[in-house]
């Protein structure tokens, strides 16, 4: 049985209430969770009383508030709050002390805008709003993950060869493809991509490649046209002649994308936002929404587990909407990792070009004999040039 406390600051009395209620409904549900209100007057005193629970707990909830914060870092009135900031002060002693590692203390929110007051040294760790996000927090009080891992495997021999020059190609089997950012000139438009009715596929005689597509403009983010990426979107199905479905999540959000994941056999997702990485400790994580529009951060490895869950998707397209969120490298390795076929990595484009290479990936993934034969790389060129796309291997 995992033991929770919850630190807090007394904000107001409806504040006292929701904390009250989110720790009844986990001692109801099997967690060991204590709070002040519980006690009159413990006989060790508050002071060691705190201390102990905090030191003693499993998990340490931290009620991030505009009250709690300034309490954390000793910015109130002298005498008021004096609870929160003696707490403060013992999460910060047991955090300097294992320098910055963190797997017990864990954000919690009431409201999207109480973001901001996270203590600093939190900021970085997952955070969870109440009660919407409930039961994500109760599966990691109770070790119950949504996505387990498989057995790995043995390790499949490979051939040896050399690297095409001028390409950036990962894998032979598996392979993250990088498009470099496009010059501002006209993209010149792609060709009808030809029907081809594979005899093997049993798919054949309907549409062969099923995509479902995340634009995520959340509205604390940069704001991009997702209207206008979405009709070249449909531009390039259309050139592939009844060959392409592809749907459009209305709200891009985590729940929706899990449950759109698990309705439909898809070939590829196609996502458009922000990300945002952190090199030095190899992190990474990617903005979907929440059900008020605004940002949602999954990070690189529960992002790709949700996506794996998929038997079918063998195909995972990753947009930057601006330079700063060009950053999908540690996601691209996860989804390898998770074994997934092909990952393409696409700079900020405007509509038309992301629209061609679009409809040159569709021609490439359906005119091939296997999708197991799948080498792409795509790159845009000088101006004179076309988009190159290399996908014959025999």
């Amino acid at each position: 049985m995992p033991k929770v406390f919850v630190s807090y600051s007394y904000d107001s009395p409806e504040h006292k209430d929701r904390v009250l209620k989110l720790s009844n409904r986990l001692r109801a549900e099997g967690v060991e969770c204590h709070i002040d209100q519980y006690e009159q007057s413990p006989m060790i005193g508050w002071p060691l009383w705190c201390e102990r629970q905090v030191e003693d707990a499993d998990f340490v909830l931290v009620a991030s508030t505009v009250s709690y914060l300034r309490r954390y870092r000793r910015e109130d009135t002298a005498g008021v709050g004096r609870g929160a900031s003696w707490e403060g002060h013992i999460i910060t002693q047991e955090l300097y002390q294992s320098q910055g590692g963190n797997a017990k203390f864990i954000p919690i929110i009431f409201t999207d805008d109480d973001v901001s007051f996270i203590p600093t040294p939190l900021k970085g760790s997952a955070r969870y709003k109440l009660f919407e996000e409930y039961d994500q927090l109760y599966r990691r009080l109770t070790n119950q993950p949504s996505i387990v891992a498989p057995p790995i495997g043995s390790v499949r021999p490979m051939p040896s060869r050399q690297l095409p020059a001028d390409r950036t190609l990962l894998e032979t089997r598996k392979e993250v493809v990088v498009v470099d950012p496009p010059i501002q000139n006209p993209v010149p438009s792609p060709a009808p991509i030809p029907t081809v009715a594979k005899q093997d596929d049993p798919r054949s005689s309907q549409s062969s490649l099923r995509v479902l597509c995340a634009l995520a403009d959340p509205l604390d983010k940069a704001r991009f046209s997702t209207d206008s990426i979405w009709d070249a979107l449909q531009q390039a199905k259309d050139l592939a002649r009844g060959q392409v479905t592809s749907e459009k999540l209305a709200i891009p959000s985590e729940a929706a994308l899990q449950e759109r994941l698990a309705s439909v056999a898809w070939d590829m997702f196609y996502f458009v936002g922000h990300a945002e990485c952190r090199a030095a400790v190899k992190y990474s994580s990617i903005f979907l929404q929440n059900s008020s529009g605004h940002s949602r951060s999954l990070d690189a490895d529960y992002f790709a587990g949700i996506l794996a869950a998929c038997p079918t998707l063998r195909t995972v397209v990753l947009q930057a909407c601006d330079k700063t969120s060009f950053c999908f490298d540690f996601i691209a390795g996860e989804l390898l990792k998770r074994g997934m076929q092909t990952v393409v990595m696409l700079p900020p484009l405007s509509s038309a070009a992301a629209g061609c290479v679009m409809a040159k990936l569709y021609a490439s993934i359906l005119t091939k004999q296997s999708p197991k034969l799948l080498e792409l790389v795509l790159r845009v060129c000088h101006p004179e040039a076309e988009m190159l796309t290399v996908a014959n291997r025999s």
